[in-house]
């Protein structure tokens, strides 16, 4: 969300344009919002990782750490390759992996160091080819480089620590945020993915109605909601339901005139159409930062 302009018919939110995709053919609405991210991980980070790998068949060591959306799309995306895959998984979710049998090996504990690391050393005698580690065990990642070929290519989510690797190896260190913000892929990844990979990355979906989001928050942060999408249903809202409003007075359209408000970036058409929407609405204390420091106030005043 960018921000708040005023129009004959009302105040509206409104975004830049890149931030809007088309919703592919075949979807709804609820069923693009659950697997839209799961797609831009794997066409950013998971498809590429396997291509930088040498094999056609590369043999992955994939820690699901605590079992994040990410590590299960990572998974689902493997089995529609190749790929063998061997697992380990954080001790306290041995029981809530939706691991089957196309794993090579049953899923070890990832906190059983030693374990599988002998084990992976005898499936691989040559080293892994491509490693995902979702686990925030350093000693996890420690292990891991160790074990790679020599072309091994390490991708890394949930640290900031860099590892060095040997000049024929990569080390992929995976920013969310950076996926989010990535306007060209995002207007793309329904075009450079299967559309088989729609149905085989595709959680299930929950969906509630905006007056039980404690309930949904709760369901979202469960251990055993990995693999579901939940959603929230804005397209049917009680008339009677409260709304607060970063800012404003309760129960009130108004803003507070004895507050100050900030407005980043705020000397652009955007940024002035906020302050003017703040103004219009009860705020008297308007503070307009510029990223590059230019003086353009006699420009906003007229």
């Amino acid at each position: 969300m960018c921000g708040v302009v005023t129009s004959p018919q009302g105040s509206v939110v409104v975004c830049d344009r890149s931030k809007v995709s088309r919703i592919p053919h075949g979807l709804n609405m609820a069923a693009a919002a659950a697997v839209v991210g799961r797609l831009l991980f794997v066409a950013l980070v998971v498809n590429k990782a396997v291509q930088s790998s040498s094999p056609q068949a590369p043999r992955v060591l994939l820690h699901f750490g605590m079992c994040t959306p990410a590590a299960i799309t990572t998974y689902l995306f493997l089995k529609s390759t190749s790929a063998e895959i061997m697992a380990t998984v954080s001790r306290q979710l041995t029981s809530q992996i939706p691991l089957d049998a196309s794993l090579h090996l049953k899923p070890f504990v990832a906190e059983e160091y030693d374990v599988w690391s002998f084990s992976a050393r005898k499936w691989a005698v040559k080293g892994i080819d491509l490693a995902f580690d979702f686990s925030e065990d350093t000693n996890v990642a420690d292990e891991t480089i160790g074990l790679l070929s020599a072309r091994g290519v390490f991708v890394q989510t949930g640290g900031s620590r860099c590892y060095r690797a040997n000049r024929s190896q990569q080390h992929i260190l995976v920013d969310y945020m950076s996926i989010a913000e990535d306007d060209v892929a995002t207007n793309k990844v329904f075009d450079t993915l299967a559309p088989t990979l729609f149905t085989t990355l595709m959680p299930a979906i929950e969906s509630y109605e905006v007056h039980q989001f404690s309930l949904a928050r709760a369901k979202a942060f469960s251990s055993k909601s990995a693999n579901i999408a939940i959603l929230l249903d804005f397209q049917h809202v009680d008339p009677e339901l409260p709304v607060l409003k970063g800012g404003v007075i309760r129960g009130t359209a108004a803003f507070n005139p004895r507050a100050s408000y900030v407005v980043i970036g705020g000397i652009g058409g955007l940024g002035a159409s906020i302050a003017r929407f703040l103004v219009e609405n009860g705020a008297r204390h308007v503070v307009l930062t510029s990223r590059s420091g230019e003086n353009v106030s006699t420009r906003l005043l007229d």
